[in-house]
């Protein structure tokens, strides 16, 4: 049977080992990625004992049990999943602002050559025996057909460059999926 100088010896032992693990929680406060740990003391059974055979035995003192990452699972995953929802809206504003930065009024934009085809249109009716105003409606009617073109053009440039970029965003994940698949075959042989 331990003596009472063997239970506080061991108490001694555990708690430094426990402030050693302190210490390093405190010295690496600053430092990227490291994770708090935890001490778990355990009480010393009869069973595990160095200090005494018999099983029946309790009390027999106290031992550091096991050192644990702090870590949280549902943060954890909680964090990457907002960031690969950042990540997808980001892509997408990226890719509006592209469609938006086309569609906005500005010179010679659509809208403002509607406007122009709309006002030949009317000077037409205003003087429908005129030419003049009939061959200005036709040009300014070419030139929408051709802003047409080029707006269908560049959007499907982007739509495009929309499908490459989810082409290989597929890709990758492919990748990893092999990868990851390749590791679990490794580690179950």
């Amino acid at each position: 049977m331990p003596s009472l100088m063997d239970i506080g010896k061991s108490a001694i032992n555990a708690q430094r080992e426990a402030l050693n693990v302190t210490g390093q929680n405190i010295a690496n406060v600053n430092t990227e990625g490291y994770r708090r740990r935890d001490a778990d003391l355990k009480e010393v059974s009869g069973s595990q004992s160095e200090l005494a055979s018999k099983a029946a035995q309790i009390g027999l003192g106290v031992s550091l049990g096991e050192v644990r990452r702090a870590f949280n699972t549902y943060l954890t995953q909680s964090a990457n999943s907002a960031e690969s929802k950042f990540q997808s809206a980001t892509n997408f504003v990226q890719s509006m602002e592209r469609l938006e930065n086309l569609i906005l009024p500005t010179d010679g934009d659509l809208s403002s050559q509607i406007t122009q085809f709309f006002s030949k249109l009317a000077d037409i009716s205003a003087n429908p025996g005129d030419l003049a105003p009939r061959a200005a409606a036709i040009e300014q009617a070419s030139g929408l057909a051709n802003g047409f073109n080029v707006t269908s053009q560049i959007i499907g440039e982007l739509r495009d460059q929309i499908r490459q970029s989810i082409d290989e965003e597929i890709a990758a994940t492919n990748r990893l999926s092999e990868s990851l698949a390749l590791v679990n075959s490794r580690l179950r042989a």
